[in-house]
């Protein structure tokens, strides 16, 4: 039999790159339970010939190898990942699995995260300042995030719940609601229908910057902005630079956080988006 299909599709900084990581090193087990071998940390690739139109050519070969993986494959199951998924047009996935992985497109389950709009705000502000996507203060990228998609979360979860119906899973990243407080664990459980799992190993991975090192990575990033270059190299250096300031425990200070006036903006500003995802998610 083939494995079953799982396709987590983050959203960004909610425990993705640690959920990977398990899984890429195989750090985790259940008695009677195989995933098919990760090839790679993540599945960009495979995401961003659906979301990127440059790279429509590759989506053939990408999604071919994928499934001659998944056919070759005699574990239980079959995990793809990779947070860029969160763009992408869940018809088009779809589209893609009836095309490639026909025998996949009725059965595969998709799993998401989505952090409250508050935190979502912060680790997003942090996360665009350390690749050098943004450079500002919190009022400034609220004003460039505020009708963007990744915020408004509403509406394109539901599309993904639209066209996979009860095979989407929308879960709240809330160290107090994933089991264990911990994302490895839920994402785990979730997608093996397991509560015996045992993680044999694995830490957090891209956590979020102290204020010190954050205003260190945004220096960074200025100076490289200034001298003219490419994004896709500061988006590496940032990341780099951010590795080495939380190894061995960091460079310490506090964590980033919201000041009352902001917060009450983000508050009103996606007051009807939160009360819509409750509505529909979390009742």
């Amino acid at each position: 039999m083939s494995p079953r299909l799982v396709i987590h599709i983050g959203d960004p900084k909610t425990g993705t790159s640690s959920i990977q990581r398990v899984l890429m090193d195989g750090a985790w087990q259940a008695p009677g339970l195989t995933m098919m071998p990760r090839a790679q940390l993540n599945d960009y690739p495979l995401a961003n010939t659906l979301r990127k139109a440059k790279q429509r050519a590759k989506l053939e070969p990408r999604f071919t190898a994928l499934a001659r993986q998944i056919a070759a494959s005699e574990a239980d199951l079959a995990v793809v990942s990779a947070e860029q998924f969160w763009g992408v047009d869940p018809k088009a996935l779809y589209e893609a699995l009836r095309r490639f992985l026909p025998e996949h497109a009725e059965s595969a389950r998709v799993i998401a995260y989505v952090r409250p709009h508050a935190a979502h705000f912060l680790s997003g502000y942090a996360q665009s300042c350390k690749t050098g996507h943004f450079q500002g203060d919190g009022a400034a990228y609220l004003a460039h995030v505020q009708t963007g998609r990744i915020l408004n979360c509403a509406p394109r979860f539901l599309a993904w719940r639209d066209t996979f119906g009860d095979r989407f899973t929308l879960r709240l990243f809330d160290r107090a609601r994933l089991s264990g407080g911990d994302a490895v664990r839920d994402f785990l459980e979730t997608a093996t229908g397991r509560t015996d799992i045992e993680i044999t190993a694995g830490a957090a991975q891209n956590e979020t910057l102290t204020r010190p090192a954050l205003a260190g990575v945004m220096l960074l990033q200025q100076r490289l902005d200034a001298a003219g270059i490419p994004q896709e190299v500061k988006t590496a250096l940032g990341g780099e630079m951010a590795g080495l300031c939380n190894r061995g425990g960091g460079m310490g200070g506090e964590k980033l956080a919201l000041d009352r006036a902001l917060a009450t903006r983000i508050a009103a500003r996606f007051a009807e988006d939160a009360a819509a995802l409750d509505a529909a998610f979390f009742p």
